[in-house]
């Protein structure tokens, strides 16, 4: 019989004595599946009073089905909803999860399944990051969805996990200046407490990390598409513990702008930026330890300034 067709006599049945054997007919049809089809456990719940351990029976079957290749669609609220049932075998529900994302581009779209499993399990969200970059097909453009981190903001155990979780991350994404780095993703749509608590870890992380380029460089990637108005302090923080010029012009310190409208002048433009950043340098107290970068950057403004000059001329 199909798939479909058993499922919706499971959640349908409301005779009442007869769960309990209904529950161990699900959980043999659940290991002799062989057809794709969905599933929703919200209408399978009348019978965990005949089985307390009947997802974890299912789930144990379909993980194994998944695997082998079988198509199964999970939609509602599984992870949502029943995530403290598997507090003793957390184990099955994360591997549900991490084969639902690869089996449904937009599982979970806004990442509340994944919000409780961390909640129960902080170590997850790592655990879910090392398995997005081990398999290539999770690396492609509809996955780009996944950008509701920001109940990470809200609890101090996945705080206390991000710094693990940016280096990983930084580790497997090299940062060209092109686009936004993935880390950013971390700090999307944060609200006014949520922000404050990511300026302050981003800020001890710059601090951990201030002999550093690569890091420096994705600090302030997030700084200026996120925190705008904190890029001054970010700055200042960094030269305050370090003041090599060797760190400094490693870093690409400014907005980092890929496209340009036709009546831009990118280097003029940069310039400017670059003006920027000499004047909240110059703000900081006289520090001869200053004067490499200070003199480094008012080259970086002559050069700008220099090409957009000649390329004023060519077009003319």
């Amino acid at each position: 019989m199909h798939n479909g067709l058993i499922l919706c006599y499971f959640e349908r049945l409301k005779v009442k004595k007869l769960y309990h054997k209904t529950a161990i007919d699900i959980v043999e049809w659940s290991q002799t599946a062989s057809e794709n089809f969905s599933i929703s456990f919200e209408n399978l719940e009348k019978y965990l009073k005949a089985d307390s351990k009947l997802f974890h029976k299912i789930l144990s079957s379909l993980n194994k089905k998944m695997k082998e290749g079988l198509r199964i669609y999970f939609y509602g609220s599984l992870f949502e909803k029943y995530v403290n049932l598997f507090t003793d075998d957390i184990k099955i529900l994360k591997e549900t999860y991490l084969l639902q994302d690869f089996t449904q581009a937009h599982f979970d779209y806004d990442s509340e399944g994944l919000e409780q499993l961390c909640i129960f399990y902080p170590e997850f969200l790592l655990e879910y990051f090392e398995y997005y970059y081990s398999i290539s097909e999770l690396k492609r453009p509809n996955r780009e969805h996944r950008d509701k981190y920001n109940f990470v903001w809200k609890n101090e155990d996945l705080i206390e996990r991000m710094e693990s979780i940016l280096d990983y991350i930084i580790d497997k994404e090299h940062y060209y200046g092109i686009s936004d780095h993935p880390t950013g993703n971390l700090f999307e749509q944060l609200k006014p407490e949520e922000s404050k608590r990511a300026i302050s870890f981003l800020r001890t992380y710059m601090i951990k990390h201030t002999n550093s380029p690569e890091h420096l460089t994705v600090v302030m990637d997030i700084v200026h598409k996120k925190f705008a108005n904190e890029k001054e302090s970010f700055i200042k923080t960094h030269l305050i513990k370090n003041k090599d010029k060797a760190v400094f012009e490693k870093v690409r310190w400014i907005y980092q702008q890929a496209v340009w409208s036709g009546n831009e002048d990118p280097d003029l433009i940069r310039a400017k930026r670059w003006e920027e950043v000499l004047g909240y340098i110059n703000s900081l107290p006289e520090d001869i330890m200053l004067l490499p970068i200070q003199n480094y950057i008012k080259e970086i403004i002559e050069r700008n300034k220099e090409y957009s000059r000649r390329n004023k001329k060519r077009r003319k």
